[in-house]
């Protein structure tokens, strides 16, 4: 993997790895369990984080594999930075519509396998990525537009992050 994209992968991974940290002794059953009405479990949470994570690999992969990439440009930077803020600062946010709602009908262990293997497609591809790619916009965010590999994986990361007090709250509470 390129040193540009190993630390913005490392610290994705750390992110990752806060959650499995904060989930890891959950029974089933709390894991399933909702704080309220229209309120998400821990479960539908790590669904949420592994759909997310793998429809922007695979969106990332198509435009990889597309002939026509442009440079991201210094737009990219501040649409990266406003998105980093938005997520570090709002409370909630609303997912985009195209996700679908978090059916919450698998098992943590289950969530859990999916996010490692994820990763590891995560890795294996980024492994495979030429330093020409490094400044080409290779992901279109809904809301925030066009991201630089490294841009896309600081956004995982970010969002990753702003779960983690979510799934806090909800495994304490249960």
């Amino acid at each position: 993997m390129l040193p540009s994209l190993q630390k913005p992968y490392d610290r994705m991974e750390k992110s990752r790895l806060r959650i499995l940290q904060l989930t890891g002794d959950l029974s089933e059953t709390q894991a399933h369990a909702s704080p309220g009405p229209g309120e998400w479990s821990v479960v539908q949470v790590l669904e949420h984080m592994v759909i997310i994570e793998r429809r922007v690999l695979e969106a990332v992969q198509k435009q990889i594999a597309g002939s026509n990439l442009r440079p991201a440009g210094l737009k990219a930077r501040f649409r990266i930075i406003l998105l980093k803020l938005a997520l570090r600062f709002r409370k909630k946010i609303k997912a985009p519509a195209i996700l679908p709602e978090p059916a919450g009908d698998r098992s943590l262990a289950e969530w859990q396998r999916e996010w490692e293997k994820s990763r590891q497609q995560w890795h294996q591809m980024l492994g495979n990525v030429p330093e020409i790619l490094l400044d080409k916009a290779v992901f279109k965010h809904p809301l925030a537009g066009y991201f630089t590999l490294a841009q896309t994986l600081d956004f995982i990361t970010e969002h990753t992050r702003h779960h983690v007090p979510q799934v806090q709250r909800l495994a304490q509470k249960v």
